[in-house]
């Protein structure tokens, strides 16, 4: 048996106890006391190691997760934003569209209109322009008319003879007939008036400044015939006049 070892007899059992010294028995004490100190602090320190793990990775996961929820967050809010405010702008450009629309309307027909307003003042102006230099032609061809008459009546003394012959056709014989001529026609009818002479028709010329050259104003007791310019141009007026009505 070793030296170190005993053994006690306890009933049908034997003990092995180690025989050791009081001495050795302090220092055997001492070391189990040393680890179980030891042991209690690495079990401490582990828990820690544990904790301190837990922490870290739920810190990291923790800042992980933030980080994909943040920018999940901002990617999903830059999207709704851009959605949004995509649609915003369309309804806007859509009413500032129709309020163009609108506007651009109400100006064209605007100015259609004032187009129309201008275009019937043109054709109203177009149509008295027209009107008035159809009147000033007309008065331009009136008054050459009437100037070329009057030389013709003026170069032309058988007309006068001619008038009084047509007007002694409706004479009576013996009747006073009176002839009022111009001044200068005077002597030339003087001179031609015996070949109108009806037999027994007492006819009298009287020179009259009023009258023009070429006309005469004839005066019977049934009535009297203006054959004077004047009188003949009054009546080349009404014919124009009823021709142009």
């Amino acid at each position: 048996m070793s030296k170190i070892l005993k053994t006690q007899i306890q009933g049908n059992f034997s003990i092995i106890t180690p025989d050791i010294k009081p001495e050795e028995k302090e220092i055997f004490k001492s070391l189990l006391q040393s680890f179980a100190s030891k042991k209690t602090h690495a079990q401490i320190s582990l828990n820690e190691l544990r904790k301190k793990a837990e922490k870290e990775g739920f810190k990291i996961g923790y800042e992980k997760g933030f980080r994909k929820g943040y920018e999940e967050g901002i990617l999903q809010g830059h999207q709704q934003g851009f959605e949004e405010g995509y649609e915003k702008g369309k309804n806007q450009a859509q009413k500032e569209y129709e309020k163009l629309k609108v506007s651009l309307e109400e100006k064209y027909n605007k100015e259609i209109k004032e187009i129309e307003i201008i275009l019937n003042n043109l054709r109203s102006t177009i149509k008295n322009i027209v009107l008035d230099l159809d009147k000033q032609i007309l008065s331009l061809a009136l008054k050459i008319a009437q100037k070329i008459l009057l030389k013709e009546v003026s170069i032309d003394r058988e007309l006068s003879l001619r008038i009084i012959r047509e007007a002694l056709n409706y004479v009576a014989e013996g009747v006073k007939v009176e002839i009022k001529i111009n001044p200068e026609d005077y002597e030339y009818l003087k001179n031609n008036l015996s070949h109108l002479n009806k037999p027994s028709a007492k006819i009298v010329l009287i020179p009259d400044k009023t009258i023009h050259k070429g006309g005469v104003f004839i005066e019977t007791p049934l009535g009297i015939i203006d054959a004077t310019l004047e009188k003949r141009w009054e009546k080349i007026l009404k014919v124009l006049e009823e021709d142009e009505s």
